[in-house]
């Protein structure tokens, strides 16, 4: 018993480290690679292609229909008949991408004018988020089973393929539209990555229409769509507004702060593919004490991280972008804040997802979502494209609160440590003020900064990893 529990333990390391990796591979490309295609593009071009993907967000939530967030549920729910569960829901993302592209391509002048789009891009764009929909599904799919090795080969396949067929186009083809280039880059091996997982998974279980696991997945997934809409408005509709309010190229400059905060964001949610998992087993196990205890360290982790990475934005800028995208280190420390609040949200939005909840999940994202864009619109115009940056601030700010008070409602006790996850905000908070004050002086937060980090590793080592091996030796003795 104790080596099964000390086994499974390690495998949910594994796989949250190998899914991390995973994820910048295959989400992470478009900023891992942030440095080369700034001095590549032009700042109207990377705008352009910011926005482009902006839209590929969009659109892949109506195309997946978020039945993704059906897989933890489903899994339980018809166990050993899973494999016939995804292969018959897998029918429903090809309908709405058939369905699509009918309508665009009818009333394609009225698309072209809307988002600013020609037809043909218009078409990439349907097949790229159609790709970003299935990879979604197959992402949830595998980290049931902690199958990362999977991910990793499918991830750094598009990685290469990525990389190499965009800088090929955009020194030939593309030379004078190099936008083009990367867009069609970015979109054909993710398009070639679908169609692989579509004939894996028919393979195994060939795709049949069944009303019950349509149903099943249709009533849990439609309240999470305008959640996964609302969710893309809050981290990148401000680069639309920006474009339209100021101009491109400052969209360009927003964009790579953005894209940083993105990049961030792919650690929060690869380790969000494993804590979900976990928080299931100990939900169903009844063991909250667990839960509230390394949701602790979970969020101290996180501060840690974001703590660093705000203290060192105006240095992440000057390596990741060229002298014209300098601007740029005014807006990062304020968008890395906000990914520390929506790392937070993770935490207590799995209760709702756990007790299918889901429609609490959208109202919280829509409201955020509305909130964000009306501030968006007088902060821009009043102050400049800068301010965006604080209005997603506070809207995220907004929206973990909200779901951290609904998670209590609906559990009918507080799970999580409030005074210790305060602490936290409190500390997140002063350190983005800190950085924005000394953002030109290197040299004090250097010093401030190894002395932040050098800090909290004595913490962590000498305070919590032994209560970490603690409560494991614990574990494994029961």
């Amino acid at each position: 018993m104790r080596n099964c529990i000390a086994s499974k333990s390690n495998r949910v390391i594994k796989a949250g480290i190998g899914y991390t990796v995973g994820n910048y591979l295959l989400k992470g490309i478009n900023f891992l690679t942030v440095p080369l295609f700034t001095r590549i593009m032009s700042t109207a071009d990377y705008g352009t292609y910011s926005i482009y993907m902006t839209y590929d967000g969009i659109i892949s939530v109506f195309i997946a229909l978020a039945l993704h967030s059906t897989l933890k549920n489903a899994k339980y729910e018809y166990k050993e008949r899973f494999n016939e569960y995804l292969s018959s829901i897998l029918i429903i993302p090809l309908i709405v991408l058939s369905s699509l592209l009918v309508i665009v391509n009818l009333f394609s002048g009225s698309f072209q004018n809307l988002l600013d789009l020609n037809r043909i891009v218009l078409n990439i764009l349907l097949c790229h988020s159609f790709a970003n929909a299935i990879i979604m599904i197959y992402n949830g799919k595998v980290s049931l089973s902690y199958r990362y090795q999977d991910f990793l080969k499918i991830s750094l396949v598009n990685t290469l393929t990525n990389l190499v067929l965009s800088l090929i186009l955009m020194y030939t083809l593309f030379i004078n539209e190099r936008y083009m280039g990367r867009i069609i880059g970015s979109a054909l091996p993710m398009v070639c990555i679908a169609i692989f997982i579509y004939a894996s998974s028919f393979r195994k279980e060939k795709p049949r229409y069944n009303k019950a696991f349509w149903r099943f997945a249709v009533s849990y997934s439609l309240p999470i769509i305008p959640h996964g809409l609302s969710q893309i408005i809050l981290s990148s509709f401000d680069r639309v507004m920006i474009k339209s309010m100021v101009g491109v190229s400052q969209a360009g400059i927003y964009s790579l702060g953005v894209n940083i905060e993105e990049l961030v964001k792919v650690t929060t949610t690869s380790l969000d593919t494993v804590w979900g998992p976990w928080f299931y087993e100990k939900m169903a196990a009844g063991d909250h004490e667990s839960i509230k205890k390394f949701s602790t360290y979970y969020a101290y982790g996180m501060f840690v991280l974001l703590g660093c990475l705000m203290i060192a934005g105006p240095e992440i800028i000057l390596i990741m972008g060229s002298a014209t995208y300098q601007d740029a280190k005014y807006v990062v420390i304020p968008l890395l804040c906000c990914t520390y609040f929506t790392f937070l949200y993770t935490i207590p939005s799995a209760i709702e997802y756990y007790y299918k909840k889901t429609h609490m999940i959208a109202l919280g994202t829509m409201g955020a979502a509305v909130l964000n864009i009306v501030l968006n619109y007088f902060a821009i115009s009043s102050y400049g494209y800068q301010a965006a940056a604080y209005t997603t601030l506070i809207s995220y700010a907004a929206y973990f609160v909200f779901h951290y008070n609904i998670a209590k409602r609906i559990a009918g006790k507080q799970m999580f440590n409030t005074n210790a996850i305060l602490g936290f905000v409190a500390g997140i908070l002063l350190i983005n003020v800190f950085s924005i004050w000394l953002v030109e002086y290197f040299w004090i937060r250097l010093i401030v900064g190894c002395s932040f980090l050098l800090i909290n590793l004595f913490i962590a080592w000498k305070i919590i990893y032994p209560q970490v091996k603690a409560i494991s030796k614990k574990g494994q003795a029961q």
